[in-house]
């Protein structure tokens, strides 16, 4: 079998997310005497069982929070289109890790006769990645400068996309919700422990800190795939041809176009049809002696940008969503707050 160029790029888009999500499930079992090495802490019995429930604890609440978040998406998408489905649950999926890893922060001990205060300040940009701040922001105007780039290029009616432009942007949102999230985590109050089992506590926490800030760059990537997408779809509209002549643009995403009479009738009355997003079906009748087409409008390199963008949008987000769920498998970047 020979494979040319479309095809192997179909392919290789359909195979390299496919993977990601198999990397991303497997070898991922949270384990506590690994989380213990990686972070150089004192393999206590009372620190590892700590350990062991709290990981457990967030691996539950992530899953849940992701299936959660994803079957709601993919709900309140699929009446429009399958498309607005895989963005509804790309976006869901994310917020829902953000919000299970936050639900499950808390490391409850057994109360001691043991009072431990301290009045150092605990910053979140201690806890996530040295760039974690460049990143979103940076991701946040890429993703609000190209939509709206992508709006102000648009050849015809925006129609539905204007619902996928718009969630794109609301995406930007994830910037507040998972510093505020982070924030949350870092200053929730402790349990009654002693120094080393603070340096334990303080490891959780900053493992929790970096699976909120990669669910974060993941929603801003998922915003960036609307975009692209919203952007192939304005750029790529079918139009209604009259010999040379184009007479009319069709709405974005509309599908099982049809001309009737049969194009060897040479008719002088046609009738097009075709179905909106949403499932509307629509027609209209043109009257001519020319063959009546349906076609595509050409755009150029901004309909392969789109595309492209995309396509980088969804594989970024599925990878974001794999570093979140093994931020647990990654050292805590400042390990000496634990005794400020």
């Amino acid at each position: 079998m020979n494979l040319g160029a479309p095809e192997l790029l179909i392919l290789a888009t359909t195979l390299i997310p496919l993977v990601l999500v198999a990397i991303a499930l497997t070898g991922n079992r949270p384990r506590a005497d690994r989380f213990c090495r990686i972070n150089a802490l004192p393999e206590r019995p009372a620190d590892v069982a700590v350990v062991h429930a709290v990981l457990r604890r967030t691996w539950v609440s992530r899953v849940a929070g992701g299936a959660t978040g994803l079957t709601l998406g993919v709900v309140s998408g699929i009446k429009i289109g399958g498309a607005f489905a895989i963005g509804g649950a790309g976006v869901g999926l994310l917020v829902g890790t953000m919000l299970g890893i936050a639900v499950a922060t808390r490391t409850p001990r057994a109360a001691s006769d043991l009072r431990h205060a301290s009045l150092a300040v605990r910053n979140p940009s201690d806890y996530r990645p040295r760039s974690a701040i460049r990143v979103t922001v940076g991701l946040a105007v890429i993703v609000i400068g190209y939509a709206t780039f992508a709006i102000l290029t648009a050849p015809g009616s925006l129609g539905v996309t204007v619902v996928i432009f718009g969630l794109a942007f609301a995406t930007v949102l994830a910037v507040p919700l998972g510093g505020y999230l982070q924030r949350r985590t870092v200053e929730v109050g402790r349990g009654e422990i002693d120094d080393p089992g603070i340096r334990v506590d303080d490891a959780l926490r900053a493992a929790s800190v970096r699976g909120i800030h990669y669910a974060t760059v993941g929603v801003l990537l998922c915003g960036l795939l609307l975009a692209g997408y919203g952007t192939a779809l304005t750029q790529g509209v079918t139009t209604v041809r009259v010999g040379d002549r184009t007479v009319a643009h069709l709405p974005p995403a509309s599908e099982h176009t049809t001309i009737t009479p049969n194009l060897s009738a040479d008719p002088t009355v046609w009738y097009i049809a075709w179905t909106e997003p949403g499932g509307v079906t629509k027609s209209r009748r043109i009257a001519s002696t020319e063959t009546v087409a349906f076609g595509t409008l050409a755009a150029g390199p901004l309909l392969a940008i789109g595309f492209w963008t995309s396509v980088v949008g969804l594989i970024g987000a599925l990878v974001a969503w794999s570093m979140s769920a093994k931020a647990w498998k990654h050292p805590q970047r400042v390990p000496e707050l634990a005794a400020a």
